[in-house]
């Protein structure tokens, strides 16, 4: 019985491929190949798809580790722009929050205000007790779809508040007779473990009396900054201070943050 003339059509076909890939085979794919499929897995798919606009406009990220880019003032606003996603969904205003994980890594959430201008919202923070070290701020907010989508934006930046200052003497609230002897020690209060700004800029470091500069200031073999003065003295007080006093102590680091200490004592010029 003779084959079906399909059949044999097939069989010289796939003859003649499989003698033309011997004669002259395909090269291996390159990478090349596969660029198109590496750009698909690069996509930043963080951010869901029509999702709110979020931007964290202050503070920013510490690039440089400048004044300018850090925390510097214990009392710290946010300030975060919020704008509809291209589908158009309004803002849920009720769901804007804005987070901020402190150095010591204690989380404070507050609900973002609106502020002045549109679309911004604002919240103020207080780390005063806080020491130097790394900071982040979490702006998040979500819109009014069913179901809701929701986009955040973080910033991660530093608190630098100056050096440390420790005062030796005088002691708060102490009386003192006739001069005082001044002592503190000022170091390098460092943000992150490499921080060259941290550095004691001393040509900063300064004491005074009520509103009356202290001259004299000396480093020690301790490490310890002095000096000495008298209530009575004419140079530096038109009366003789008497009573309830104010020492202040001002430092700053290289980055040009500055810190001050004060110290209330009682001082008996008699």
């Amino acid at each position: 019985m003779r084959a079906p003339s399909w059949f044999v059509l097939s069989l010289c076909l796939g003859l003649i491929i499989a003698c033309d890939d011997e004669d002259d085979p395909r090269p291996p794919p390159t990478l090349g190949d596969f660029e198109i499929i590496d750009l698909v897995d690069e996509i930043d798919d963080t951010v869901p798809v029509g999702a709110p606009i979020v931007e964290i406009l202050s503070p920013v990220d510490a690039v440089n580790m400048s004044a300018e880019e850090l925390i510097t003032t214990p009392l710290t606003r946010v300030e975060c722009l919020v704008n509809e996603g291209p589908n158009g969904r309004r803002i849920d205003k009720t769901s804007i929050l804005i987070e901020l994980t402190k150095p010591d890594g204690q989380v404070l959430s507050q609900p973002g205000q609106p502020g002045l201008a549109a679309n911004r919202y604002v919240s103020d923070f207080n780390l005063e007790d806080q020491v130097n070290g790394p900071v982040s701020i979490t702006c998040k907010a979500s819109d009014m779809g069913t179901p809701a989508i929701e986009s955040s934006d973080t910033v991660e930046t530093f608190m630098d508040l100056g050096p440390s200052i420790l005062v030796l003497s005088p002691q708060n609230d102490f009386s003192y007779a006739k001069q005082l002897n001044v002592t503190f020690r000022v170091d390098a209060n460092a943000v992150a473990e490499i921080d060259p700004g941290a550095e004691i800029d001393t040509e900063s470091i300064a004491v005074q009396v009520t509103t009356v500069p202290l001259p004299g200031l000396e480093l020690d073999e301790n490490g310890n900054w002095n000096v000495d003065f008298q209530f009575d003295d004419p140079n530096l007080f038109a009366t003789p201070l008497d009573g309830s006093s104010t020492l202040l102590i001002r430092a700053a680091n290289q980055r040009g943050v500055s810190r001050e200490v004060t110290v209330v004592f009682k001082a008996d010029a008699e």
